[in-house]
């Protein structure tokens, strides 16, 4: 079901309500420190949703926006090939320390593949008792990769084990995100659980298709080009 089935005018999302949904992102590690110096700075003036930094930067970040309603996200696991439970239940650990209030992490798509359901579920449930309800999980399933049935289940999965969010995609696939892979994520996800749309979103059209076709967060390190965008209509 898309928002214009459900009432939901995406031409209503001016700059002030499209920034509260973005999740923006620089995810190069080797980034100089001014660039993420730079991130928190429009963090805290546009007003963002989130921050999407490596972990090495969460403590840096989180020093920069102290006070900043502006929340902190970082992967735990090398994406996509993912890491150990065990290892990603000790990265989250880290990261809560630091100050990251969202965890990101990749759905084993090897072991959904595989029919080893239970496990992939095992995972996410180890990370969201990790995160033990000081952040979010949000679960990846790398959407352009799966069959639907694949990312119904995955959807399934996710939600069952307590993830708080559902992404496409880690965010540096070169397989843009799709409204058709939106919309049917939201259509199979408990409306308590979110939406996170993210890849090749760059555009303020390409970010209103998506929170058009279901997605409650949009995940792009153009997020200055899009407020603008939404600002000069």
């Amino acid at each position: 079901m898309s928002r214009d089935e459900i009432g939901i005018d995406p031409g209503a999302w001016d700059a002030g309500r499209l920034a509260a949904v973005i999740d923006h992102t620089l995810l190069d590690p080797d980034a100089p420190r001014e660039r993420f110096a730079t991130l928190c700075r429009e963090a805290g003036h546009w007003g963002w949703a989130s921050i999407s930094v490596p972990p090495g930067w969460v403590s840096f970040c989180a020093s920069e926006l102290e006070g900043a309603p502006v929340a902190i996200g970082t992967l735990v696991g090398e994406a996509p090939a993912g890491a150990s439970t065990e290892e990603k239940v000790s990265q989250t650990q880290v990261a809560l320390i630091d100050g990251a209030s969202e965890i990101d992490m990749v759905l084993d798509i090897e072991g959904l593949r595989a029919g080893r359901g239970e496990e992939v579920a095992a995972d996410v449930e180890a990370v969201v008792a990790a995160s033990a309800g000081a952040a979010v999980v949000k679960v990846t399933i790398e959407s352009s990769t799966l069959s639907d049935e694949e990312k119904i289940e995955a959807c399934l999965i996710a939600e069952q084990a307590g993830a708080r969010y559902v992404k496409t995609s880690t965010g540096p696939d070169p397989r843009p995100a799709r409204a058709d892979d939106v919309q049917l994520l939201r259509g199979t996800l408990d409306p308590s659980v979110g939406v996170e749309a993210c890849g090749g979103i760059e555009n303020l059209e390409t970010a209103l298709a998506m929170i058009q076709a279901g997605a409650d967060r949009i995940g792009t390190s153009r997020g200055v080009a899009i407020i603008r965008a939404a600002a000069a209509r």
